[in-house]
């Protein structure tokens, strides 16, 4: 790819950035003049709800995630978890426990740690235990 077409796409997705947050702070649709359904107008308003309650929990794993590109080589992986595939998901099932993301947020540090050499039988494992076993996860679900 030339850095003629990477540049005119970056300009475009900021012109198009630019324009969104121009429309969603001083656009006034009026849903009279347009007809829009209320139930569309229900389904956009629960997306947008759904969206901004989980970009935060997102960020925490991306910085989780650089934590671990950072701080954990691929030795220190490989010297931690067992030869043994079925021993080794013990300690799979105590990392999920204990990590303080959510299913949103264990999605990136699962990529870094598979990145890493972190077998696929194990990410597995702790992405599907994470949001079921962290008591962070439980006590914020029921709150």
């Amino acid at each position: 790819m030339t850095t003629l077409s990477k540049l005119s796409k970056d300009l475009i997705g900021v012109l198009l950035l630019v324009l969104f947050g121009y429309c969603f702070l001083f656009v006034d649709i009026n849903t009279n003049d347009l007809a829009i359904p209320a139930s569309l107008l229900n389904v956009n308003s629960i997306f947008l709800s759904i969206v901004l309650e989980a970009i935060p929990f997102i960020l925490l794993g991306v910085f989780a995630s650089a934590l671990i590109q950072v701080f954990v080589s691929e030795e220190l992986i490989q010297r931690l978890i067992p030869k043994n595939p079925y021993i080794a998901l013990l300690p799979a099932i105590l990392v999920s426990a204990l990590l303080p993301v959510c299913e949103c947020a264990i999605i990136p540090v699962i990529r870094r740690l598979l990145k890493k050499g972190m077998p696929l039988h194990i990410g597995i494992v702790i992405l599907v235990g994470a949001p079921i076993l962290n008591p962070v996860v439980f006590a914020a679900t029921f709150y």
